[in-house]
């Protein structure tokens, strides 16, 4: 990939479309592209000029250029218009990025998907960066997620400390305190114990999506919540997660959006999402669990693989600790692993919503949530048990999607 290798109007493009572009090789002979440049040749320095004026600061808002009369612009950036909520950033390195919000339809895209000069890939941020989606290529089958490693810790959410015990049940927001009524928040028996001051999960996420592209030969779709668990529990329902603060309650809705966008991606195929858990641990003996959610659901059991177990007609046991599971596979490379069928009760959001389970029927999507342990400071082997791990789902993939 190089960006040379595009024509030089790239740029007024990649402000039209908001989208990140990778570029390719481009067929310099092709008709339509040479149309396009003979037409929009003009407008390039009014777009370069552009992108270093209005977006020189983040967060500016941009209308559709191709509703502006961009000859109007020239020497006055002051006319171009805002769209609520559609935030732009652009970073100008080895190449160009330009980053969108979820409030970005595909619909817009696709209208004007005949002015790609360039492969597409989108980058998919909310408002403000709080969490991002980076969609994978169309063939992928993968979904990884990253909830529990950010580290943004704004003044505007409070945070998530402890709740209040009314009658035998914790209540979680920070109004819960009645000093009339003898209320207060009980640091004992409701105080939130999450931490992520060793979890590298998001790094993990990265190293793996990385891998599994070099497997696969498709990038998967990623999914990463930027915010500190302090301040907001993506893998909690909202009310503990958020403490019912509005902008934590906000943050939490874009990330599922974000999460729900990557998983209609899909439209109907068979995939597989893996919430991605990493923290450090002093000595070098790795350990890893595999963990489904297991529910009952009135007379019947349900799974957050439920749709792969329809898919083979094998048993939970087999696909999650059988000879052909990622745990066996796993377990081959000499690592210390558990498969763990969790309770309603402390399985993963995530794996709990967005998997296959009955809750959800038609869903062609699995879901497991994978937790590492392992020395972050051995390089040798924390790349080592990436290779490993993404081997063991390539193989899991081949065998059943």
């Amino acid at each position: 990939m190089n960006i040379r290798n595009c024509v030089p109007y790239t740029v007024f493009f990649i402000v039209i479309i908001f989208a990140e572009i990778k570029c390719f090789r481009i067929n310099q002979d092709n008709n339509g592209i040479q149309k396009i440049k003979k037409e929009r040749e003009k407008d390039v320095k009014v777009s370069s000029r552009l992108i270093e004026k209005v977006f020189e600061k983040y967060p500016y808002f941009l209308n559709d250029f191709l509703d502006f009369n961009i000859s109007a612009a020239d020497g006055e950036t002051h006319k171009v218009g805002y769209i609520k909520e559609m935030v732009l950033e652009v970073t100008r390195n080895d190449g160009y990025q330009v980053l969108t919000t979820e409030n970005i339809e595909d619909s817009f895209l696709g209208q004007h998907s005949s002015l790609f000069t360039c492969s597409e890939v989108r980058r998919y941020i909310g408002n403000p960066k709080y969490s991002e989606y980076l969609e994978g290529d169309y063939g992928s089958q993968i979904i990884l997620v990253s909830g529990d490693n950010g580290q943004l810790k704004p003044k505007s959410i409070a945070k998530r400390d402890a709740g209040c015990l009314i009658g035998d049940k914790c209540v979680y927001n920070h109004h819960c305190e009645n000093k009339t009524a003898g209320v207060e928040k009980d640091f004992k028996r409701c105080k939130i114990s999450e931490t992520n001051e060793d979890c590298f999960s998001t790094e993990m996420t990265e190293m793996l999506s990385d891998e599994l592209e070099f497997l696969t030969g498709y990038r998967p779709h990623v999914v990463i919540n930027n915010l500190h668990q302090t301040r907001v529990n993506v893998n909690l329902p909202p009310g503990i997660g958020t403490f019912e603060v509005d902008e934590a309650r906000r943050a939490w809705h874009s990330f599922h959006k974000l999460l729900y966008k990557a998983q209609k991606r899909f439209k109907g195929k068979k995939g597989l999402l893996i919430d991605v858990h990493a923290n450090s641990k002093t000595d070098h003996i790795p350990e890893i669990a595999f963990n489904y959610g297991l529910f009952k659901e009135s007379e019947n059991t349900s799974s957050s693989i439920d749709s792969l177990m329809n898919h083979t007609s094998l048993s939970f046991h087999e696909l999650t600790e059988g000879k052909r599971s990622m745990s066996h596979y796993m377990d081959e490379s000499g690592y210390n692993v558990t498969a763990v069928p969790q309770s309603a009760l402390n399985v993963s959001y995530v794996v709990e919503h967005y998997g296959s389970n009955k809750r959800y029927p038609g869903r062609n999507i699995d879901a497991v949530q994978v937790d590492m342990r392992i020395n972050r400071k051995n390089k040798k082997l924390l790349k080592t048990m990436v290779e490993d791990l993404s081997s063991a789902v390539y193989k899991f993939l081949l065998e059943y999607y």
